[in-house]
């Protein structure tokens, strides 16, 4: 007749929970049509388990609802721990034509690539023509394709060069100081102060905005669209931002965009950089980028005093609050790093194996931004310390928001007229910032027992 049905919990997932969802709408809609189709002459103690049973249904759909809450809430989509496909690098064939696009991510030493492709060019007497953009020294994906494709140019490949976030920052920090459009204030102020300054800090936050060290350029959401060309160039900036925030989805785009480049290097690995660069293009060239001949162009020692010790002793709060206020960058940093080691071991073994993307699935911590909100999650140890440079004092602040779950900076250059679009992409930061509820176990009690479902 009727038996009893345990409860086994196990470690749930979005699909388990939209499941659930529809076989509790299915159980609680059976019920509801039996209550209705009652007999009158259907005793008493029998309705009145009908009734129970429907309780027990509701008990027991919260209880399960409380721990699939993070998928419930989670605005951001799952991400893919894998690639798409296995990108194994490819080796240019001798007589082949190619053409070239450099995405130039500012700061990370690529003036200097400019100068090796040229060389490069030279050498292959003009198989490999290094495309340029005119008027656009940078550019982000989206500027890039959709420029090739209005030029109808096809079949073309992509280099990039990468650079420790944190490297980059330092770099771009002091490289603003030699601009005359800069402040006195500014030039004035050490990268310690500058990081306890979140009006300067605003107001120069190409420094340090996450996305600036590599994911806005591969995605194609870059915003700086005085100096970095964005196609198409009627999208808004908001948008923009708000497609960022997706950030598992994101990293998977850069990630695929990574590996289907013909080669990329990273700035600390510059030996090993130019000689993938060198087996890559199958053309001899002279290394213009190490060594001897390398060309000491924005070269900062020159002209920033105590540029090099600055890169040599940054004091490990200035190092935090870097990392934190750069986290996708940072992770997809990491997981480049990888991508390289992997395309070393491709030209000394011939086997090709694509990182997994594990880290890309982590909930994100420390800060995000756009070009007028800063949120930052709160440290429960110490409340102040992720929001660089946010005094007791400054929480009442009208700029200053102080939640349960984070620290909101607004910048006062933000009119009215953004303050509604800029709210809401505050409030998803937030969200996304937001501790996940921790899962509820469900082991019950003797007590617990009663609620079982009776089938």
């Amino acid at each position: 007749m009727l038996g009893s049905l345990s409860i086994i919990l196990f470690i749930p997932t979005a699909k388990n929970f939209q499941d659930f969802q529809r076989k509790s709408i299915y159980e609680k809609t059976s019920l509801n049509r039996a209550k209705k189709n009652i007999a009158p002459d259907t005793p008493h103690e029998i309705i009145e388990n009908s009734i129970s049973e429907s309780l027990e249904n509701k008990f027991l759909e919260k209880e399960l609802e409380d721990q699939f809450t993070y998928y419930y809430d989670d605005p951001v989509s799952s991400s893919r721990s894998e690639p798409i496909a296995n990108k194994t690098p490819r080796i240019l064939d001798p007589d082949s034509e190619v053409t070239c696009f450099f995405l130039h991510i500012a700061k990370s030493g690529g003036t200097s690539l400019s100068v090796q492709l040229n060389e490069i060019s030279k050498a292959s007497r003009r198989r490999f023509t290094y495309q340029r953009i005119p008027k656009w020294k940078h550019f982000d994906w989206s500027g890039m394709t959709n420029w090739a494709e209005e030029k109808k140019i096809d079949n073309y490949e992509v280099v990039t060069l990468l650079r420790d976030p944190i490297q980059r920052a330092i770099s771009h920090f002091n490289f603003i100081k030699t601009q005359s459009w800069v402040s006195e204030e500014y030039k004035k102020t050490s990268l310690e102060d500058y990081l306890n300054n979140p009006a300067m800090m605003m107001d120069y936050r190409d420094v340090w905005q996450d996305g600036q060290s590599s994911l806005a350029w591969l995605t194609g959401n870059q915003i700086a669209d005085s100096w970095i060309l964005h196609l198409p160039s009627s999208e808004t900036k908001e948008k923009r931002e708000d497609r960022s925030l997706n950030y598992k989805e994101q990293l998977n785009l850069a990630a695929d965009r990574l590996e289907s480049t013909l080669w990329f290097g990273i700035n600390e690995m510059m030996e090993d950089s130019v000689n993938l660069l060198r087996k890559t293009t199958n053309i001899p060239f002279r290394n213009l980028m190490t060594g001897k001949l390398a060309q000491h162009v924005n070269d900062q020692r020159r002209t920033v005093h105590g540029y090099g010790d600055l890169k040599a002793n940054l004091s490990p709060t200035v190092r935090n609050k870097l990392a934190n206020l750069m986290p996708m960058d940072m992770i997809f940093f990491e997981y480049a790093t990888k991508v390289f080691e992997a395309r070393k071991e491709y030209f000394q073994t011939g086997e090709y194996n694509s990182p997994n993307r594990d880290l890309f699935g982590k909930k994100l911590d420390g800060c995000l931004s756009t070009r007028f909100v800063l949120v930052c999650k709160k440290d429960i140890k110490n409340l102040f310390s992720s929001m660089p440079g946010v005094s007791v004092a400054d929480s009442n602040d009208k700029m200053f928001e102080i939640n349960r779950h984070a620290l909101v900076y607004r910048s006062p250059a933000m009119n009215d007229e953004e303050m509604e679009g800029q709210s809401e992409l505050m409030r998803k930061m937030i969200k996304i910032l937001k501790p996940n509820r921790p899962y509820k176990s469900f082991v019950k009690s003797d007590q617990e027992k009663r609620f079982d479902i009776k089938l």
